[in-house]
């Protein structure tokens, strides 16, 4: 069982759009879909700090990371926290992994996330599902 730990962004731009981002193909289970950003940990990094600069480094979007949501344990037993964002900039530039990214409708978001949309704990899918 993996001790990974991962976090996750329902990142919201003041004009109620949320970013989705799609990685690369070729990396791993998320390759070639859209999803929602999130990173990895780093060593004595904490949840907030690694979500900064998970969506930073995956979309070159400024933000700060507000209210907890949940977390869930992937099939691979990573732990993933789920926190709120809120994107200061909007000028998305994908980073090494990503291979797109934009600014969606709340109803858009299940559209292009199907393939992972189901993936997500039930307090994530909420969100867009009114």
């Amino acid at each position: 069982m993996s001790k990974k730990k991962a976090v996750a962004g329902v990142v919201i731009s003041d004009d109620d759009k949320f970013l989705v981002v799609k990685k690369k193909e070729g990396r791993g289970i998320m390759g070639g879909k859209w999803h929602l950003p999130g990173k990895t940990l780093e060593k004595r990094e904490n949840h907030r700090k690694a979500l900064v600069r998970g969506i930073r480094k995956e979309t070159g979007i400024e933000g700060a990371v507000g209210e907890y949501i949940t977390y869930h344990i992937t099939s691979k037993g990573t732990k993933v926290e789920w926190y709120e964002c809120h994107a200061y900039t909007r000028d998305i530039t994908p980073g090494s992994d990503v291979g797109d990214g934009m600014w969606v409708d709340r109803d858009n978001v299940v559209s292009l996330c199907i393939n992972v949309f189901y993936l997500w704990p039930e307090e994530v899918r909420g969100y867009f599902i009114k």
